[in-house]
């Protein structure tokens, strides 16, 4: 079924219609998709959402509760599996089938120990990130990913994360510290430049401009360069959303990532650069 965005005067129009039985099959269309967007914004509104996945790895309804805080800012949310037929309390997808999510891997390209940065782009959001974390830690289990700070209301992903505030533009000196310190340590930290989902233009879905920050925290560490590059798009739905309501959309990838359970997220993993190899080149974190 899909969605829709209407205005207030579109939404009136179609009530109208309906009320007098002459709605046509592609405005019943528009107006149901219309009923679905209010149901949704109202099930987060009440702090708990329930789907129905159909995947091999995940299958069966699912929650999204919010049990605390009572806005965007505040709020955690806990995700449970309903009881239903596909309910097993004796499975572990995330350790004992993980290979039935991810596609494409070049795991051997990813060091095993030693400071490193990897860079991606983002094409889905939060799901992009969770699982580029999930095939990273096959190989090293100290990653962590730098990420906006309101994911760390999830207390599952609060101990891979690094904070920071990539909305607003003013993430506490102490968070910048804690990302060079964790470098210093050895350790894996991944970072997407866009610090936010990719979006529609003019040339295809692309990543916004990237932020040149993570080119200084490499300099700064002498940590080489990992880039991955992430294959996956979004609903066109949300796009054209990103166009006349921005921050609906961003709302709205929750909805997204949830459909996204019967794809397969590939990665390609590039060369590493190592600092001996960029430290060389002419250009400052500013271009």
């Amino acid at each position: 079924a899909r969605t829709a965005d209407l205005s207030r005067d579109e939404c009136e129009g179609l009530y109208a219609r309906a009320l007098a039985g002459k709605l046509s099959r592609k405005e019943a269309e528009r107006f149901r998709g219309q009923m679905l967007m209010e149901m949704a914004l109202m099930s987060l509104d009440d702090g708990l959402v329930e789907v129905r996945l159909h995947g091999e790895k995940l299958a069966g309804g699912y929650a999204l509760k919010r049990i605390e805080g009572g806005n965007e800012e505040q709020s955690k949310w806990l995700l449970i599996k309903m009881r239903d037929d596909a309910a097993d309390a004796r499975r572990n997808p995330t350790s004992t089938e993980p290979e039935s999510v991810l596609s494409g891997r070049d795991l051997e390209r990813i060091p095993s120990h030693g400071r490193v940065i990897i860079v991606a782009n983002h094409p889905l959001g939060t799901l992009d990130g969770l699982a580029l974390l999930n095939l990273v830690r096959k190989v090293r289990p100290d990653v962590k990913a730098v990420a906006n700070e309101f994911l760390s209301c999830f207390e599952a992903y609060a101990p891979v994360l690094l904070p920071i505030d990539n909305m607003a533009g003013k993430t506490p000196r102490e968070n910048l510290k804690n990302i060079k310190n964790y470098l210093e340590q050895d350790s894996a930290v991944i970072i997407f430049p866009a610090g936010e989902v990719s979006r529609m233009g003019p040339n295809g879905v692309r990543d916004g401009k990237w932020n040149k920050g993570f080119i200084r925290f490499a300099k700064d560490t002498q940590s080489p360069v990992l880039p991955i590059h992430v294959d996956g798009r979004n609903s066109m739905f949300f796009y054209a959303l990103s166009i006349v309501a921005r921050p609906l959309s961003t709302l709205w990838l929750i909805h997204e990532m949830f459909k996204q359970n019967k794809n397969t997220i590939e990665f390609k993993v590039g060369e590493k650069v190592e600092y001996e190899t960029y430290s060389e080149l002419k250009f400052t974190t500013a271009e």
